[in-house]
């Protein structure tokens, strides 16, 4: 009996799943360079990322897609957040979306990524940039507490075109503010939609001590900037 009543409330959910309508949601956009270059980003893969929302007995699949921009550099994505699986029927997936640039061909080593997105929303993000560029970029540390003789810190900092390192070796004194080095054409390609704000990471670390920085960078190209870390 239990067996029998189960086979049909199972057959009225696959039939309310078969009766649902979908909706097709899109997501659009321009692909430019750069503000000081904004030339389009023309047949450029960009990878589109939205992990499965799961539940108990089934759940919402999640996007993982990747279409190229026309020759204008622009691009429309539709999707549907309501493909479920298992016994789950008509709910949607809320998880943000990631977009990616992922071509390595027209734009060796630049990994551009732009977040959040907001799932089952038509959205248009109108013009973004495939990366802020810094033609002079100065790194600078201030000596907080002092860097034994001995010691050795490494200053690591990841862009566009590689990461950089810089080994400081003691002795420094606490309140000495150091010239590390100059970067050119630093390309900085992760970017907040909601903050619109690229983030710039330094990792500091050497031997029992290891500290990540976060240094978030307004949208827009930059001749100079100077980067102040404590240490």
């Amino acid at each position: 009996m239990k067996t029998a009543s189960f086979l049909i409330i199972l057959i009225a959910l696959m039939s309310c799943k078969k009766q649902r309508i979908d909706k097709i949601y899109s997501i659009e956009g321009q692909v430019l360079e750069s503000t000081s270059n904004p030339i389009p980003v023309s047949e450029y893969a960009i990878y589109f990322s939205q992990t499965t929302n799961r539940g108990l007995l089934g759940g919402v699949y999640g996007l993982e897609s990747t279409i190229k921009t026309g020759i204008d550099g622009k691009f429309k994505f539709q999707y549907d957040p309501t493909r479920n699986y298992g016994l789950s029927t008509g709910g949607t997936n809320p998880n943000k979306i990631y977009i990616y640039g992922i071509d390595s061909i027209k734009y060796n080593r630049i990994g551009s990524a732009w977040y959040p997105v907001t799932s089952s929303i038509d959205t248009n993000l109108k013009t973004i940039y495939l990366f802020k560029n810094i033609q002079t970029l100065v790194r600078k540390i201030q000596f907080n507490n002092s860097l034994n003789m001995g010691e050795t810190l490494n200053v690591i900092s990841p862009d566009s075109s590689g990461s950089n390192y810089k080994l400081i070796t003691g002795p420094i004194s606490a309140g000495t503010i150091l010239n590390v080095d100059t970067i050119r054409n630093c390309k900085l390609s992760t970017f907040n939609l909601l903050t619109k704000e690229y983030n710039f990471t330094i990792t500091l670390t050497k031997p029992s001590y290891h500290t990540y920085l976060s240094i978030v960078m307004p949208q827009g190209d930059e001749l100079f900037r100077e980067v102040l870390i404590t240490y």
